[in-house]
């Protein structure tokens, strides 16, 4: 299996470039030649990892991690190679036949029978929606009311649970479902060698995960009671595979559609989701709610396009979307906001569907604004600007988000609006920005001191290199590169001391005589090794990449470009080292308990061999 997947990660990664994987993941800055970012596999503040587009490698200078584009997703998602592979592909557009056949095998059986008791439950919910008369009668009329057609009510799997909450367990239990599986999926709690389904009454709303696969549920009430919840979501339970943090609604139909258009619209609720679909826009994932998550964050980073914030026009939607716009911001996500001055007929994208149909809605989609158009409208919305304290108030609260606009004619309008919304003057405005700054960058130089304190604390140096490891590191600089050297390696070494260094050395043996390319990369070398598994028995994987990431990134030891003459002149150093090591252990063995005489005799046959040593190699250089 490794060496198809080996087949197929290089030709994945040829078109795929580095830079769009880790920037579909976090943000990532042009310095120079290179990008840099902030490291997510350590604490990091300043940014530590360094990413080459020429290499195709990346690589962090402060906690050592470092490979290619899959092996960066591998350990940020916490992934297989292969899931790993499956998601860059996702990310460059590819779709590769040969993956969609291949599967982990590292899923468990108990949760795999989740899974499969999730679907089961899902079909059962979009039968009795269709043929019980319970569903026909209350669920799908409530659909039919909403303006919902069949089609749509497939396409997004609406379901309907029937009152009687005992009917659905049991054709699980006859399906050969255990009580323990049923109860993971979250629709009730086994009592007494039973159990009920939660959702008794209710409509259904599947929720699934990134890559389609159903993952819990969301079931709304129909009755006007207010002392029960009207939505009710799948728990977390143990076991269980529903986790709302890590999901948005409907990002498995609406990813595709989102990277070709280059946006996708982020709204609150699941109707709202399916009303911005049905006036056109595939591209629409829901929050289920108006927390905007880290985990959301990632989602919508791995789009790599526009998001389009869209919540619900009460307080707590645009509440929401003044902390949701910073958080993206902070992230360094591209994003818009829909306009929140213009008229609008309805509180929420489902309502003004209904009321202004798809041409409206869609018009009011599309009347997007900025974060610094969208705080000014807030605050004369909200704010009685009468007043002086509100003023002032406006005008702490904007400063912080003016500092963080780099296009200064984007920031000179800024200044210009808050300046005629508030009454300050354009100079006193920009003196305000000015010891804001100053303020900032007094508490910027106490937090790096600190943070270099407790780096240097949790993270020592290694050690220096001494010159037999400076030519072993060379060595397996000069065989990444090219196959000449491994022959020579072969021919005239086979053997390098350190351990670590020595492993590394064997796996390039391994690529070059299974590669028939006379040249090969580093990166191709990360690949061969990420790819391989459990049965390759290669237990410090993660290890030997960083190893091989920092080699290739390895400017500081002033190795000269690959000749053969440089490359033997290595072979002969080390060759020498070992012997004096061995001529010297025998030194300190013969002069055990010897008088001062006998070792100044020893020392001196030592010196001997270290000359014979020195003029044996001038003459090979000299042939």
């Amino acid at each position: 299996m490794a060496d198809n997947l080996i087949d197929i990660g290089k030709e994945i990664l040829k078109q795929v470039d580095i830079v769009d994987i880790i920037s579909s993941f976090i943000k990532v800055t042009k310095k120079g030649r290179n990008y840099v970012a902030i490291c997510p596999f350590h604490n990091d503040t300043n940014p530590s990892l360094t990413i080459s587009q020429e290499k195709q490698i990346f690589k962090c200078f402060t906690c050592g991690v470092g490979g290619d584009g899959i092996t960066f997703v591998r350990r940020y998602k916490n992934c297989s190679y292969l899931d790993a592979l499956k998601i860059v592909a996702s990310i460059g557009g590819i779709k590769d036949e040969r993956l969609e056949k291949k599967q982990n095998n590292v899923i468990s059986e108990d949760l795999q029978h989740v899974y499969d008791c999730l679907d089961k439950i899902n079909s059962y919910y979009e039968l009795f929606l269709f043929q019980s008369d319970d569903g026909r009668n209350i669920g799908l009329k409530y659909f039919h009311d909403r303006g919902l057609t069949d089609d749509i009510i497939r396409e997004f799997s609406l379901g309907f649970s029937p009152i009687d909450g005992e009917k659905l367990p049991e054709r699980l239990l006859n399906d050969g479902f255990s009580l323990k599986t049923i109860e993971k999926t979250g629709i009730g709690l086994v009592y007494n060698q039973k159990i009920k389904d939660n959702n008794c009454g209710r409509v259904i709303f599947s929720i699934k995960d990134g890559e389609g696969h159903i993952v819990g549920f969301s079931a709304r009430s129909l009755t006007n009671d207010k002392s029960i919840a009207k939505y009710v979501n799948s728990p977390e339970t143990n076991g269980g595979v529903f986790k709302k943090s890590k999901i948005l609604y409907n990002f498995s139909n609406a990813k595709d559609e989102a990277r070709r258009l280059k946006f996708v619209y982020v709204v609150e609720g699941f109707m709202d989701a399916i009303a911005v679909n049905r006036a056109g826009f595939k591209n629409v994932v829901a929050l289920m709610g108006t927390a905007l998550t880290a985990d959301h964050i990632n989602l919508l980073r791995y789009l790599n396009c526009e998001v389009r914030l869209c919540l619900d026009n009460d307080n707590p939607g645009q509440d929401a979307m003044m902390k949701n716009s910073r958080l993206l911001a902070d992230k360094g996500i591209k994003f818009r906001l829909v306009n929140n001055k213009q008229v609008v007929n309805g509180k929420d994208s489902d309502e003004i569907l209904k009321n202004s149909g798809s041409e409206g809605l869609s018009s009011y989609l599309n009347n997007l604004i900025s974060e610094g158009e969208f705080i000014l409208n807030y605050y004369s919305k909200n704010m009685d600007l009468s007043q002086i304290i509100n003023k002032k108030q406006v005008l702490i609260n904007f400063i912080p988000f003016l500092v963080t606009v780099k296009d200064q004619l984007d920031k000179e309008i800024y200044i210009k609006q808050v300046s005629q919304l508030t009454g300050y003057s354009i100079d006193t405005i920009n003196g305000q920005i000015k010891r804001y700054i100053e303020r900032q960058s007094t508490k910027s130089e106490t937090i790096d001191k600190n943070v270099s304190t407790i780096l240097k604390s949790k993270h020592s140096m290694p050690k220096e290199l001494n010159d037999m490891q400076l030519c072993e590191r060379q060595i397996l600089r000069y065989m990444l590169e090219n196959k000449e050297a491994v022959n020579l390696y072969n021919e005239k070494l086979g053997y390098l001391p350190t351990d670590s260094y020595r492993e590394i050395a064997t796996l390039i043996e391994e690529y070059s005589s299974k590669n028939a390319e006379n040249n090969y990369s580093a990166n191709d070398i990360i690949g061969f090794v990420d790819a391989l598994g459990e049965e390759d028995n290669i237990k410090n994987k993660d290890d030997i990449i960083n190893t091989i990431s920092d080699l290739s990134f390895d400017n500081n030891s002033n190795f000269p470009p690959y000749s053969k003459d440089a490359f033997v002149d290595c072979i002969y150093l080390i060759n020498e080292k070992k012997e004096f090591r061995r001529s010297y252990q025998a030194y300190e063995e013969n002069t055990i308990g010897k008088d001062e005489k006998d070792k100044a005799e020893q020392a001196k046959i030592l010196l001997e061999k270290r000359k014979a040593l020195l003029e044996k190699r001038e003459k090979e250089r000299n042939k």
